[in-house]
């Protein structure tokens, strides 16, 4: 394929990417590394460097825009991204010592393990219903400013809240990193439902706090990808640009409306994904 055609068509994609991702809450990354490596032939390190580059462009400019909106804080934000740093670049490291250690055999567990997670990631958001919590702030939850309110544009109404379970929190965003690292993901997919499952955060504050997240807690992984010289910029130039300006228009839609529609469609996405990586990671081990 042309250079120019494969940018343009990559760009065009992205800019999709970006508008989707940005309303749903869940990172560029998401639907960009599976459907790459479903339908591409390119290495699945660059693919899973780009797709991290992605989620942090989504949050550059999707979170810009909730911060200003209010409803992103940075405390939550810096707190979500303290431990789902660490489990980022834990997960990053792992996904190289893969594919550096077993070629292409390593590529193919990568897609069929990638596959495998997929169909388990649209289990769990049509099972796992949002749920909203009220709340006074107390105790750590307190003195850390894990709490504040917000006026949504969509009903009018003023809501309020509170981080909640800080620990088992921790520990949940420590393994959304671990295998959003070494999937390239960017792992907003489970972020969501974590901050509003188990922290207790209202549904759109907890898709306004993933988004911002991104940015911080995805460098460290980025970094490692980077280190290994397979951020490529024929691919990340086109891409980011997208991501940047679907991302934007994404997080103005996601305040004036409900993520109900968008996540349908992520999840049909995922799932056009995830039965090719699949069929490609068994015909790279020679099971099929």
């Amino acid at each position: 394929m042309d250079v120019v055609i494969f940018e343009g068509l990559l760009f065009v994609a992205s800019l999709v990417i970006g508008v989707v991702a940005a309303m749903a809450g869940v990172g560029g990354g998401v639907v960009f590394t599976p459907l790459m490596l479903a339908f591409t032939q390119m290495d699945t390190t660059v693919i899973r460097a780009a797709g991290l580059a992605l989620t942090m462009t989504t949050s550059a400019f999707g979170g810009r825009k909730y911060f200003l909106a209010g409803a992103a804080r940075l405390n939550l934000v810096l707190f979500t991204s303290l431990f789902m740093s660490l489990g980022v670049v834990t997960g990053a490291l792992v996904g190289i010592h893969v594919v550096k250690s077993l070629g292409k055999a390593g590529e193919a567990i990568i897609r069929l393990t990638l596959g495998v997670l997929l169909f388990f990631i649209v289990l769990i958001m049509l099972t796992v219903k949002p749920r909203e919590v009220k709340s006074e702030a107390s105790g750590w939850s307190r003195r850390l400013g894990l709490y504040g309110a917000f006026k949504d544009p969509a009903t009018g109404e003023e809501v309020s809240y509170t981080a909640q379970r800080l620990l088992p929190t921790a520990f949940a965003l420590f393994g959304v990193g671990l295998i959003g690292g070494a999937f390239g993901l960017g792992a907003g997919w489970a972020l969501v439902p974590v901050l509003n499952l188990i922290t207790g955060l209202p549904i759109k504050i907890a898709v306004a706090t993933s988004t911002s997240t991104f940015i911080v807690a995805n460098a460290p992984g980025l970094w490692a990808y980077v280190h290994e010289g397979v951020a490529t910029p024929l691919v990340l130039a086109p891409a980011l640009v997208g991501v940047a300006i679907g991302s934007n228009i994404g997080a103005r839609l996601a305040l004036k409306a409900k993520a109900r529609v968008i996540r349908l469609v992520v999840i049909s996405v995922m799932l056009i994904a995830a039965a090719p990586l699949v069929t490609r990671g068994l015909m790279g081990l020679g099971l099929i």
